[in-house]
């Protein structure tokens, strides 16, 4: 089965493909050269190919803007087939894929699923994009693949807590995936609890000290509310902020370094604001490196005494590979903590 992200961030389009396959193992792949920086891994029996020339006719939705978007609701599935033979890869994937699409209203838990694909196909995306073109994508994990699920061996995966949007899965051809297919996307509401601090008005209040001393967090369930405001832009780039949790600290200096340190699969925003729960402003933002790194925020012309707000999200949409991360906030013009080591 395979995952493909292909995201601008930081100056470099970084590629990350993800394919799990019938046999388990992984291999790697050299990336198309068009690509900055690229991380790819393989497994299974897909494997890139050049955009084939389609002397037959390419399919319907060969595109992504050729997709048929269909509403889903929980409870209520959507089932597509289709054919792609024939298709070409428009958009530098590595193997050819058509494309469906469907949008929701409400939170949900998306599977989408190629029961009833005879021949089974080898290989599937472990992703989903949101728009076309593109503008972010969601990413799952490896546990959230199933092969048991439709009975027949063909590939389920499960998208849990997608906010509503319209997305777009590619269905990739290649070496034992080329063929007609069934797809089918069902939705459960969203289901649990979301941590207290899923809006402003439950900030958790974190106190400034001379040393990093870091507070962990949790933004499970945090998206089954939606946003408690829009995604900000930071460095040129917009994530998505589906599933924020709030933060607040009283300056007792003019000068504060926040630092955030992301688990694995969890790529932070920071969002310092200003102002009050129903009414703030953004006055600084960090968004400067990828999934597990530490985000550092070097907040300067603060007003002792007053209360500043720290938004917190995973820059990808819907839920995190890793939903946990640590912060803090260190008093005075101080050197930037590494917060996993709380130096």
């Amino acid at each position: 089965m395979i995952s493909f992200s292909a995201v601008l961030r930081h100056s470099v389009v970084l590629l990350s493909i993800s394919v799990l396959c019938t046999n388990g193992y992984a291999q790697n792949a050299l990336p198309p050269t068009k690509y900055v920086q690229q991380t790819t891994s393989w497994v299974g029996t897909i494997q890139p190919v050049s955009s084939p020339l389609a002397l037959g006719g390419t399919p319907s939705n060969n595109t992504c803007d050729q997709a048929v978007v269909e509403p889903l609701a929980p409870g209520s599935d959507v089932v597509r087939t289709g054919d792609n033979t024939g298709a070409t890869d428009e958009i530098g994937l590595g193997v050819p894929q058509v494309w469906e699409a469907f949008t929701t209203t409400e939170c949900m838990d998306v599977t989408v699923s190629y029961c009833g694909t005879d021949p089974v196909f080898q290989g599937a995306l472990t992703q989903l994009y949101m728009g076309c073109p593109y503008g972010n994508l969601v990413r799952t994990g490896s546990g959230n693949v199933s092969q048991e699920a439709c009975g027949d061996g063909n590939f389920s995966i499960l998208f849990p807590q997608l906010p509503p949007d319209t997305y777009f899965y590619a269905v990739l051809g290649g070496a034992g995936s080329e063929g007609a297919y069934t797809l089918t996307f069902s939705g459960t509401a969203c289901t649990g609890a979301p941590p207290t601090n899923n809006d402003c008005p439950g900030a958790v209040v974190l106190t400034p000290g001379t040393d990093c001393i870091t507070v962990g967090a949790d933004v499970l369930g945090a998206n089954i509310s939606g946003p408690s405001l829009p995604s900000i832009t930071c460095g040129g780039f917009t994530g998505n902020a589906s599933e924020d949790v709030w933060f607040s600290f009283v300056a007792t200096a003019e000068e504060h370094v926040i630092s955030v340190d992301g688990s694995d699969g969890f790529d932070a925003v920071i969002d310092l604001r200003d102002g009050s729960c129903a009414n703030s402003n953004n006055i600084a933002c960090q968004d400067g490196v990828s999934a597990g790194g530490v985000e550092v925020l070097n907040a300067t012309n603060l007003t002792i005494g007053a209360t500043y707000f720290i938004r917190v999200y995973d820059w990808y949409a819907g839920l995190p590979l890793t939903t946990t991360f640590d912060i803090c906030v260190q008093g005075g013009p101080v050197e930037p903590c590494a917060a996993d080591a709380g130096t």
